[in-house]
């Protein structure tokens, strides 16, 4: 797997002047839109009819709270958090809560089974798994305990709308509101 690099500084140059880049943050893009139109719907779980949905301001309070789970779980600036969620608005709130702190974000898809999410895990270092339950016939609870035999850098396993298994969290129980207001990511993009 190469690695990936920053543009050159020709190519830096070219992607700044037409703004393509940088792009503003998941978080900061979040934040602005729950100061300026916070009522306004952002995510519908499930069916459109019949499926619950969800504002920009309830998506960036959730945010909020499950940065505060991600400390709590010694998760900081750098840091990899892998995370299996369905569509869920954990899932929205928990990329925005990774990118508010400054770790990185490295989604799974629910398909994935133990020998690709532990290849993700030992290649991008994880240092939490974030997993539902049962979805789909599939415990990831137990699915994500062999993971972490395998994988030597993963410290933390927590669960996410689930009662966790011995060893892991419920993510939703280390979730509070933040004493203070959140700083904006320490990285850039």
């Amino acid at each position: 797997m190469r690695p990936t690099r920053p543009p050159d500084d020709a190519r830096r140059a070219l992607h700044e002047a037409s703004g393509a880049w940088p792009q503003p943050l998941l978080s900061t893009l979040l934040s602005q839109r729950a100061a300026s139109d916070p009522e306004r719907v952002f995510v519908i779980e499930g069916q459109r009819e019949g499926g619950r949905s969800y504002t920009y301001r309830e998506v960036a309070v959730l945010a909020d709270r499950l940065a505060v789970a991600l400390q709590r779980l010694d998760v900081h600036a750098g840091d990899v958090v892998s995370w299996q969620l369905p569509n869920w608005i954990e899932a929205v709130a928990l990329a925005a809560a990774i990118d508010r702190i400054g770790a990185i974000s490295n989604p799974i898809i629910t398909i994935y089974r133990e020998q690709e999410v532990g290849f993700v895990c030992r290649q991008s270092r994880a240092k939490a798994l974030i997993v539902p339950g049962v979805v789909r016939g599939v415990d990831h609870r137990a699915l994500a305990r062999a993971v972490q035999a395998s994988a030597p850098d993963l410290r933390h396993i927590a669960t996410v709308r689930a009662e966790p298994d011995v060893g892991q969290q419920a993510l939703e129980s280390l979730a509070g509101d933040p004493p203070e207001p959140l700083p904006p990511s320490p990285h850039g993009p």
